[in-house]
Formats: C-alpha cells, structure tokens, sequence
C-alpha cells in the first residue's frame, strides 16, 4: 500500500482507519487474521499512535477483535449479527421512508420517479453483466 496521501481534513488516525476498511473489505487482509501494529506503521508510514487510535476505532465498529494473549484481528462474519443489522434496517428504513414520504411535495415525487426510472435500465445492465446475481431496488 505504501506512504498514506495526504487527504484535506482528515486526521491520521482517520486516514489509517478508512484504508484498514478498505483491505479488509477487499480481503487483503482477510477476516481472522492477526494485525501487528508495528507492520501497520510501516505500512503507512506513520506512529504507533495513529494506529493504536484507529485500531480503538475499528474495534468499536467491531471490525476488529481483541483476544487475550493472542492481539488484535479482523473480526469473523457474524450470522448473528448481519441478521440483527437486517431486520434493524428492514424496521428502521421503512419508518424513515414513511416519514419522508409524508413531507414529499409533488415536485419530489416526481424527481424520484423521474430518478427510478432512469436507474431501471441501468440496474437491468449490470444484472445482464453480473448474471442477475444483483439484486432490484424495487419490486
């Protein structure tokens, strides 16, 4: 990954924290491995102190576990836990959406059919490109 770029307003613990997401999201770092925090300061090219701070940040979000006597590792997919988040969502998003729609002038109505219609053929090209393995926003 190399030296860290300089990104306006964010703090190095910030910038250590988000390109962390980021290989763990794409598997660079896979999930259950150990993370030194020494190699993510060379890694990065800054302090321990940005690192121990991002690493406290990542295991609050519980992308990262702490287990005694063995450090810090990338958190294991929970079933649990994405089936909490689901149903929070499916609960949560449908409240917002009926509140929003109350406050909906016809003018916003109108932009978002205007904007689901222009995304139906986009959404019907990535579907042919990824062998309908995604998903509709609608039904």
């Amino acid at each position: 990954m190399g030296k860290m770029v300089a990104r306006s307003k964010l703090t190095k613990r910030d910038q250590v924290a988000q390109q962390l997401r980021q290989l763990i999201a794409s598997g660079e770092i896979p999930r259950g491995s150990r993370v030194r925090q020494d190699e993510l300061a060379e890694r990065f090219d800054v302090s321990i102190t940005p690192i121990r701070e991002a690493i406290r940040l990542l295991h609050a979000e519980v992308i990262l576990v702490g287990e005694p006597r063995k450090g810090v590792r990338v958190a294991a997919a929970s079933p649990d836990r994405l089936r909490s988040t689901y149903v929070a969502r499916r609960l949560l998003e449908t409240y917002a959406m009926q509140r929003a729609s109350r406050r909906m002038s016809a003018i916003d109505l109108r932009q978002a059919e205007d904007l689901a219609t222009r995304i139906e053929p986009a959404y019907a090209n990535a579907s042919a490109k990824h062998g309908s393995r995604i998903s509709p926003a609608r039904s």
